[in-house]
């Protein structure tokens, strides 16, 4: 079902010779590729251990796939056929969880991606004291999470004089698809929006808790519906304020708005008013108000959430 299908027999017979000569207590399994699954569903018909298939992404029902229906039913057949064997099932968020449970008829937990406490102890690097930075760090998928609410609204503040190139800066760490370069000009942004490489990962997180702000792009109406992605996660660690633009995907809205981490723009106009009162904030006191819930943050510690998966674990074994 994937172009790492060459990988299945050898793998495979990889997993066979382990399987007979040590002792094994359960397979786990996770997507994608949907070929992990294939080849942990061959092992687990000839040696009868517990399995466990994960979900980092859906295999069918994604909304990103650009299959036809008819091959879209094929295939959810054929995940249907694979994925009978599996003892439990584990995802990355609710509304994943309950796609897959109609699917399959399983017990499915939910183990967010999270983060890592430790990655987080260093010293933030920050930028210029007098210049406001708002950091996005990863890909950004243009055409399916459009920032054209974000450049919209920093034209306005420009042309407001609420922000100018002396004071702010907007800094994409990664890569951008086109057409983002092309809407930067159309918005006469050049100035304070600037594109760079992506960095270390060290440096990265350093990055990230030095910002004034970091930013999170909804994917558009319908796509990734229920997938967090893995950035929401990094954000909290970094412990800054998040402003969201869009509104799409409802399950890091409310995230954001339950652990108090930031603020939601759905249009141009919302993200201009929660950046001109972040702004103001910080030009008045230094800082922007900003008091999240720790007790919400620490249900995404991953040691919490290996705890999960280890309590899966221990059930089937």
């Amino acid at each position: 079902p994937d172009r790492m299908m060459g990988w299945y027999w050898s793998a495979v017979r990889a997993g066979q010779r382990i399987l007979r000569w040590d002792r094994i207590d359960a397979i786990f399994s996770s997507h994608p590729t949907p070929v992990s699954h294939l080849i942990a569903a061959s092992l687990r018909k000839k040696f009868r251990v517990p399995w466990v298939a994960d979900y980092r992404d859906l295999w069918t029902g994604s909304t990103l796939r650009p299959y036809p229906q008819w091959l879209e039913e094929v295939e959810k057949r054929m995940e249907r056929r694979v994925v009978a064997g599996a003892s439990e099932l584990v995802t990355v968020s609710e509304p994943l969880k309950k796609y897959l449970m109609s699917l399959h008829h399983k017990n499915v937990e939910v183990i967010y991606n999270g983060f890592d406490p430790e990655d987080f102890e260093g010293e933030a690097r920050r930028g210029h004291p007098s210049v406001f930075t708002l950091v996005y760090s990863g890909t950004l998928y243009t055409s399916r999470q459009s920032p054209v609410p974000l450049f919209a609204a920093l034209k306005y503040l420009m042309d407001a004089g609420n922000i100018s190139k002396e004071n702010f800066r907007a800094r994409f760490i990664g890569v951008q698809e086109p057409p983002f370069a092309s809407l930067v000009k159309r918005y006469g942004l050049e100035e304070v929006v600037k594109r760079e490489p992506f960095q270390p990962y060290e440096l990265n997180v350093a990055t990230l808790k030095g910002a004034d702000a970091l930013l999170f792009f909804s994917w558009n109406e319908g796509e990734m519906k229920g997938n967090p992605t893995s950035k929401i996660f990094q954000y909290m660690g970094a412990f800054r304020p998040v402003l969201m633009v869009g509104d799409a995907n409802q399950f890091v809205a409310d995230l954001i708005t339950q652990s108090k981490m930031g603020e939601v723009g759905k249009d141009p106009r919302d993200v201009a008013a929660i950046l001109s009162r972040w702004v103001t904030s910080w030009r008045d006191r230094g800082e922007i108000d900003f008091s999240p819930d720790r007790s919400v943050i620490a249900r995404f510690d991953r040691r919490q959430q290996a705890g999960i998966l280890a309590g899966v674990l221990d059930r089937l074994v």
